[in-house]
This record gives C-alpha cells, sequence and structure tokens, in this order.
C-alpha cells in the first residue's frame, strides 16, 4: 500500500494482485492468453480484447458510512472496465464492477467514486464471472 499524504490510503493494483492472478490463471485454463501492460493498466486478453484494470479504496474519512475513489486509466480506449472494490480495511475484495470504457471516457466528472451513477448495482459483481462471460463472447 502506498501513503498519498493527506488524504489516506491509496491503492493500486500491486496491492490487490490475487485478482490479476485470478483472471490469469482462469483465462488460460480456458485456452486463453493474457498479457498485462501494468504501465497502463491494461489486460489483452487472447489478442481481441483490453480489459482497464481499476481500483476503488475507501479513505479514512471522519464520515459515518464510507466512501470509495476510483483510481482508473481513463485515457485508454479498452473494451471494458473492471474496477476492483477493496473492503475498508482494504485487506480484501469486497467486489468488482464491470462497465463498458466508452462510458468511463465520456465521463465529465474530474474524481470518480463508486457514488457516481456509472458505479450502479446492475454493474456491481461479487465474483468475476460477469468478466469471465464477456471474454468468452468477445
Amino acid at each position: 500500500m502506498r501513503s498519498n499524504g493527506n488524504s489516506g490510503t491509496r491503492l493500486s493494483l500491486r496491492d490487490s494482485p490475487c485478482s490479476l492472478l485470478r483472471i490469469t490463471s482462469h483465462i488460460e485454463n480456458e485456452g486463453g492468453s493474457v498479457a498485462y501492460a501494468a504501465k497502463v493498466r491494461v489486460l489483452t486478453i487472447t489478442g481481441k480484447c483490453a480489459i482497464s484494470m481499476g481500483v476503488a479504496w475507501s479513505p479514512r474519512t471522519n464520515t459515518s458510512r464510507p466512501r470509495w475513489k476510483v483510481r482508473i486509466n481513463r485515457r485508454y480506449n479498452s473494451d471494458m472496465a473492471l474496477v476492483i472494490r477493496m473492503n475498508e480495511t482494504h485487506d480484501r475484495v469486497r467486489d468488482y464492477f464491470l462497465l463498458p470504457t466508452a462510458e468511463l471516457l465520456n465521463c465529465k466528472v474530474k474524481k470518480l467514486s463508486t457514488a457516481n451513477r456509472l458505479f450502479s448495482d446492475f454493474r456491481r459483481h461479487t465474483n468475476l464471472d460477469a468478466l469471465f462471460d464477456f471474454v468468452r463472447t468477445a
């Protein structure tokens, strides 16, 4: 984990390698291939679809309920975006958001959070099955 000073703890995908390993091993077990570009945080799957990877974390605040900030590369033109939301203590994955990257590119908000309407409940998943289904049909 890295600290960013005044706004609490900031996470990156380096803090959630389990999800990347699960995705990679599942795709490879199904006969696909995965390439991860760490600099832009994008998974390219079997050379045919690209998934932007992001993380949502809850900085420690004085409010009674947690709020999640989202960190994802919105400049890269991929097919889908997967945001891994960590729990309040940042030691486990809470859930996942899978959404079209085009919607992230069109979002005018500078600082994303899971309170944004882009991260509605129908895009929230408790496991990676929706991502694997998307990859199978891509």
